[in-house]
C-alpha cells in the first residue's frame, strides 16, 4: 500500500506505535500526502518521526479525518464555502469535489484535522438552521461531552 517504488522497513516500537521507513522519496511523500490511511475502518495517525520520542508517554492529540455534511442545500456545494465549514469543524485539509459534484444534495465530504483535545461538534449551523456532522472511521464519540474515546453510555462528564 505504501512502498510503491522501494522497499519498506516496519519497526514495532510497542504501545501499538511503529516505525515505518521508506527506501524511496516518492514513497515517503505518497505515504505523508496521500491519506487518510484506514485499517479496518480504523484511522492510523500518520507523523513525522520526532528526537527521543517516548511510546509510552506520548498521546495523539490530532487526527485527520473524513467528514461528511448531510442534506446541505445545492447553492453550498462550492469548494470554498465548503472549506469554510470544514475550519468550523478542524482544519480543512481536502474537499472532495468529485462527491460533491455527483451527489449534490446527498452530502458534502472533507478531510479535515481535528483536535481531540476538544470537544467534536454534532452539527453545524447556515444561515440559522443545523446540519449534523458524520465523522468517518471514528467509532468512539461522546455527543454528551463532545470527547473521542468512549461513547455517552460511559460518559463520567455528563450530568
Amino acid at each position: 500500500m505504501w512502498a510503491k517504488s522501494g522497499g519498506m522497513d516496519l519497526i514495532d516500537l510497542g504501545n501499538e506505535y511503529f516505525i515505518v521507513r521508506l527506501f524511496n522519496e516518492d514513497d515517503y511523500w505518497h505515504v505523508m500526502e496521500g491519506g487518510p490511511w484506514l485499517i479496518f475502518d480504523h484511522y492510523l495517525t500518520i507523523r513525522r518521526w520526532t528526537l527521543e520520542f517516548n511510546p509510552f508517554g506520548s498521546a495523539i492529540n490530532k487526527i485527520a479525518a473524513w467528514v461528511c455534511l448531510s442534506d446541505l442545500p445545492i447553492e453550498y456545494y462550492d469548494k470554498r464555502f465548503l472549506g469554510t465549514v470544514g475550519d468550523q469543524i478542524g482544519k480543512t485539509l481536502k474537499v472532495d469535489m468529485n462527491i460533491a459534484n455527483h451527489s449534490r444534495g446527498k452530502f458534502a465530504r472533507l478531510y479535515v484535522e481535528i483536535d481531540l483535545n476538544k470537544p467534536l461538534d454534532s452539527k453545524y449551523m447556515v444561515n440559522g438552521n443545523n446540519y449534523f456532522i458524520e465523522y468517518e472511521g471514528l467509532h468512539l464519540i461522546c455527543f454528551a461531552c463532545g470527547k473521542f474515546g468512549h461513547v455517552n453510555d460511559v460518559c463520567t462528564a455528563k450530568p
